[in-house]
């Protein structure tokens, strides 16, 4: 198949790589072996069965379908053998996480909170399973770096980013770092909202008309409660005259002096950027219960009616809808098809008319006999024979992007440490 791999029919992972992939050999219980007394002795096992652990169901091995896009860095030594030398380093992957066992970028985890969301297409004949997070920060799962809701809000922002990216050439990151003397009194959500109602009307009046704003609760540092405030806005340079100003009108109104500014013109950098501030911060700090920002909003933005990202999941134009994602894949923002069906699917739509979706939350589907397709990001399409004529990717590892698991080079690394060292308030620009 095409840009996919078949477990059964190649041999081509290993019980060990299986593993990695968050997928295990499963053996399904068919019948009981008897003696001749009629005694039961054991079970009679059908071996010929995988376990997707994300989706929590097993499926035979011959009807199961991941994208090679899920095989990143899993580079064939001789035909049927894989080298998993670079999956073995930890260290080589995109981990934010304080130590090297932590959660890594994609589909390396469990997810245990949230639903499953089930839609069917009369008109492509086929099923899509989505995964929906709870989307608390405070979740045992949602709040760890790299999550599925790490990523999904990753791919929001991002969507926002490169329009930004267009508008201006670059995308500009402002941080607003709450003062020490001012932390008690940041801890009420009410007030969280004021400085950011404040920040958005004044720089839509210095000359930004959208932007998008995203709370961190916390730094690496110290479990201490350390909020500051994220906020990408269309900008390259700026002067010193303006930042000056912005500095002194955020001062005069809120009693903050340290505030950062840099900018990122590389779609290299923004997407660490984004990958940087939509990550989860809450559980890093240990002072605040979650009881008064259960309703909070974190992620904002102003100036809608310049994202088209941010109308395009309202339309009912399927023309309008094409265009948009023809546009991202053109300009090279979605790397292969397999990104460009997540983003279709996550817009709740079909992946290939385009209509939008009716879904229903179930607990178990029919799955006897059917294909399933992990697309990754939580994505699952089921007995569908149109992907069979998908193109295969450039390659079959991820280049640093919007994918499930990235690598990281070490000049990503450093770029990654400066955000981290200049969000702490150690520079004043």
């Amino acid at each position: 198949m095409v840009g996919y791999q078949n477990f059964k029919a190649s041999k081509f992972l290993s019980s060990s790589e299986l593993e990695y992939l968050k997928i295990s050999l499963y053996k399904k219980p068919v019948g009981i072996k008897y003696s001749k007394e009629g005694i039961p002795l054991d079970l009679i096992y059908d071996e010929d069965y995988v376990e997707d652990e994300e989706f929590e169901y097993y499926v035979k091995s011959s009807d199961y379908y991941i994208s090679t896009r899920l095989l990143k860095g899993v580079k064939r030594v001789n035909e049927g053998d894989i080298n998993l030398n670079i999956i073995e380093k930890t260290s080589n992957f995109l981990n934010f996480c304080s130590n090297d066992e932590g959660f890594k970028w994609g589909s390396y985890q469990r997810y245990t909170c949230g639903i499953f969301l089930w839609a069917y297409c009369e008109k492509c004949d086929c099923e899509y399973i989505v995964r929906v997070p709870c989307y608390r920060e405070w979740c045992q799962n949602c709040g760890q770096e790299l999550s599925l809701y790490h990523r999904r809000r990753y791919l929001k922002t991002y969507c926002y980013a490169i329009e930004m990216y267009e508008m201006s050439g670059a995308v500009g990151y402002l941080v607003i770092t709450c003062p020490e003397e001012l932390r008690e009194k940041w801890k009420n959500p009410e007030e969280l909202n004021r400085v950011v109602n404040y920040v958005e009307r004044m720089l839509e009046r210095e000359g930004f008309p959208c932007g998008l704003c995203i709370w961190h609760f916390a730094g690496d540092r110290s479990r201490r409660w350390y909020p500051h405030l994220n906020i990408l806005i269309p900008n390259g340079y700026m002067n010193k005259e303006k930042l000056e100003r912005l500095k002194k009108l955020i001062y005069n109104r809120l009693g903050v002096l340290v505030v950062h500014y840099e900018y990122a013109k590389d779609i290299k950098k923004i997407k660490h950027l984004c990958r940087y501030v939509s990550r989860p911060t809450w559980n890093l700090q240990s002072e605040v219960k979650p009881d008064n920002f259960k309703y909070f909003r974190k992620f904002r933005i102003w100036g809608k009616k310049y994202f088209k990202s941010a109308k395009i999941k309202k339309t009912k134009d399927l023309e309008e809808f094409a265009a948009y994602l023809e546009d991202l894949v053109k300009k090279g923002y979605l790397k292969d098809e397999t990104e460009k069906l997540v983003i279709t699917l996550l817009h709740g739509r079909c992946c290939f008319c385009y209509e939008k979706l009716k879904w229903s939350m179930r607990e178990e589907f029919d799955l006897e006999n059917k294909k399933i397709y992990k697309l990754g990001w939580g994505c699952w399409i089921i007995d569908l024979k149109k992907i069979e004529n998908i193109p295969p990717p450039e390659e079959d590892y991820w280049e640093p992007g919007m994918g499930d698991a990235d690598y990281i080079t070490e000049e990503d690394k450093k770029l990654i440490e400066e955000m981290q060292r200049k969000e702490g308030g150690n520079e004043f620009i």
